[in-house]
C-alpha cells in the first residue's frame, strides 16, 4: 500500500501537467487507509476521474462487513465499479452480478468481470482468462476515455468525477442479481448493482448543448456518500 500511495502522491502532483485523465485502482481493502482520502481529493481537484474496483470477497464477509465495498473504491466521489458474469447452463451470462462481486455502500456501476480474456505475460500471442472487478474496472475506464476524448473533441472540459458519474448513469442498463437461486432484475439504483450495467448511449451525444445540459443540471443531492464510520 506504500507504493501505491506514493504514486498517488506523484499524480497528486504532476498528473495534470502529465495529462493523466483517468486513475484506475483494482485493489482494494476492508477499511479507509492512511491518507488515501486526502491524496485522493487532491487528485479529484485536478479534474482527473478516479475509478477503482469494489473488491471480490462477497462471499466471504461478515454481516457488517458485506454492506460496504472495499476501499479506496468506498471513498466519496471515487466511481465504484462491480463485476458482472455469472456461469449459467455452462455460459456466462453478463447481465447478472457476479457472486464474488463486494455490493454495498457508494457502489456506482457494474461491468463485465468474470472469464475476461487478457494477454498472457511473457508471450508473444498467448491469452489468458481472469475473473474479479479489477477486470470490470478496466472496462469501465475503457468507457470513460472514449467519452472524455469526445467531450473534448467538443470543447467540453472540466469533467470532475461527480460529473462524470452523474453522466454515465444515463447509459445503464438493467441487470439481475441471483438471490435464493431467483433472478431478480435490478431495475433501479440499489447497493447490489449501483446504477446497473454500464453501457453507451449514442443518444446522449447527438448534439454539444444536450451533453452540456446534462453536465450542468446535477442535483444537489444527487448520490451523497459517506465513509464507512
Amino acid at each position: 500500500l506504500f507504493f501505491v500511495q506514493d504514486a498517488l502522491r506523484w499524480i497528486a502532483v504532476y498528473g495534470k501537467t502529465s495529462h493523466v485523465d483517468i486513475v484506475n485502482m483494482s485493489l482494494g481493502g476492508r477499511l479507509p487507509w492512511g491518507d488515501t482520502q486526502t491524496l485522493i481529493n487532491e487528485i479529484l481537484c485536478q479534474n482527473i476521474i478516479i475509478v477503482a474496483s469494489t473488491g471480490n470477497n462477497q462471499a466471504d464477509e461478515n454481516k457488517v462487513d458485506s454492506n460496504y465495498i472495499s476501499y479506496p473504491a468506498g471513498y466519496p466521489d471515487v466511481i465504484a465499479i462491480g463485476s458482472l458474469g455469472l456461469d449459467i447452463n455452462e455460459m456466462c451470462d453478463y447481465n447478472i452480478k457476479s457472486d464474488f462481486s463486494e455490493c454495498g455502500e457508494n457502489i456506482d456501476f457494474c461491468c463485465p468481470g468474470h472469464h475476461i480474456v487478457a494477454a498472457k505475460a511473457n508471450t508473444v500471442n498467448e491469452t489468458i482468462s481472469f475473473s474479479g472487478t479489477s477486470m470490470a474496472s478496466s472496462y469501465a475506464c475503457g468507457i470513460i476515455a472514449l467519452v472524455l476524448r469526445y467531450l473534448k473533441n467538443h470543447n467540453i472540459h472540466n469533467i470532475d468525477n461527480r460529473k462524470m458519474c452523474f453522466f454515465l448513469s444515463k447509459m445503464t442498463q438493467k441487470v439481475n442479481v441471483l438471490q435464493d437461486n431467483d433472478l431478480i432484475l435490478q431495475n433501479t439504483f440499489n447497493t447490489k448493482v449501483g446504477f446497473g450495467k454500464l453501457d453507451v448511449d449514442l443518444t446522449l451525444f447527438d448534439s454539444k448543448n444536450k451533453l452540456q445540459q446534462c453536465f450542468d443540471n446535477i442535483p444537489l443531492d444527487w448520490k451523497i456518500e459517506h465513509v464507512r464510520p
